[in-house]
């Protein structure tokens, strides 16, 4: 009986894994993207920064056009998963205590 406890609990600990990681990951995604996108614009983006009217306007890097795409994306994902996760994580939550 010891032994189908144990097997038991250790059926158990995935739920609560992947219970957490639905209630962290969307808002850690959001956040990342959104201090990538700050970091990225704010130091490197030449144009960015307003310039005077006899100054010559650079183009965006294709660089970061590209990152900042890929950070839009992320961030993106991030937001449209919040409220999903927090509802599948809580569903899980509740699922794995319910087992124990």
């Amino acid at each position: 009986m010891v032994r189908k406890n144990n097997n038991h609990i250790t059926t158990a600990k995935p739920h609560f894994k992947i219970a957490i990681a639905t209630l962290i990951l969307p808002t850690v995604f959001f956040l990342f993207s959104l201090l990538m996108l700050m970091i990225i614009n704010l130091i490197f983006n030449p144009t960015f920064w307003m310039t005077g009217d006899t100054e010559p306007v650079y183009p965006t890097p294709v660089a970061i056009t590209i990152l900042n795409i890929l950070f839009l994306t992320t961030g993106a994902a991030g937001a449209i998963s919040f409220l999903p996760g927090i509802i599948t994580g809580i569903f899980l939550l509740t699922r794995s205590k319910n087992q124990n």
